[in-house]
Formats: C-alpha cells, structure tokens, sequence
C-alpha cells in the first residue's frame, strides 16, 4: 500500500538530481521506492541499495548490499564519505553511529500511514536533492484529489 501511495504521490516526470556528488545508499524501503519514482536509480551517486529492495536488475545496476545489521566491516568502509539512508532501528542507528565518516539518516515510518511516510520521505531527501519542484507538497496535493476520485468516498480511509 505504502508503495502504491509513493507512486501515485511523487511524479516521475519530475527533472531531479542530487544536490552534491557525494555518495548515496538506501537501506530504506521507502527511499528507494521515492529515488525510482524520480528516476534518480540511475544516477551515479547513488551507489547503493539493499538487496531486499525490489528493484528490478534493469533500472538499478548498482551496488546491492545484505542488509543493514549484516554489513561487513569491509562494506561499512566502503560507505565511508556516503549519505545511507536506513529504516528506523536501534541496531543500525549504533553501529552508523561508530562511523562518523558516514552521514546516516534514519528514516522512522513506525505507526504512520502511508500519506505520513511520504510526507516524512520528502523532508528526508529534500536536502539531498536539486532541480526538484519547490512545490512538491502541492503537487502531493494534486496526486492525492487524483486518487481519491478512484476510490468511492464511502469505502475511504483518505477522506
């Protein structure tokens, strides 16, 4: 559901990029769903992403890793310098924090719904991006009156 709301919420005609070319990794679901809506799996900072992500082979030719809490010391300095973007967990927020090298940001999506994980995903990379619409909430905005005239509005939790 999360994924589905992320599609329709973000548009993939959008013209985005990264703001600086510093690297970046995703251990979060709905960060690598939010950078394929905005074409951005084929850029070359983005380095990497979970194997558990299901992205297809085509669209992403990075770097797939196992796992956040199953990182080799050996992966973990290879995000040295990086951006890693990782799902809320007290595990990864104390081995990340034995990096400072790395610049992680912890994406926390634990008893939101999927209008709230969006909107929390937006903040989140809006730093880390450029050439965006500055007006992303609007265009939220319209995406979302675009679904709610799919759904009936007696079968909606949306209205």
């Amino acid at each position: 559901m999360i994924a589905l709301l992320i599609n329709f919420l973000i548009l993939s005609a959008w013209s985005c990029d990264f703001s600086s070319d510093k690297k970046i990794y995703s251990f979060s679901g709905p960060v690598t769903q939010a950078l394929e809506e905005l074409n951005l799996l084929e850029k070359p900072q983005l380095q990497g992403i979970s194997l558990f992500h299901p992205i297809a082979a085509k669209k992403f030719k990075g770097k797939r890793f196992a796992g956040g809490v199953l990182l080799s010391p050996a992966s973990l300095s290879e995000l040295s310098g990086g951006v890693v973007f990782y799902d809320e967990s007290q595990e990864l927020r104390r081995m990340f924090g034995q990096y400072p090298s790395i610049k992680s940001v912890e994406v926390s999506t634990r008893n939101l719904n999927p209008m709230q994980v969006s909107e929390s995903v937006q903040k989140i990379l809006t730093p880390h991006l450029s050439q965006c619409p500055q007006t992303i909430k609007e265009q939220t905005k319209i995406q979302l009156a675009k679904l709610r005239k799919l759904i009936p509005p007696s079968k909606t939790f949306l209205s």
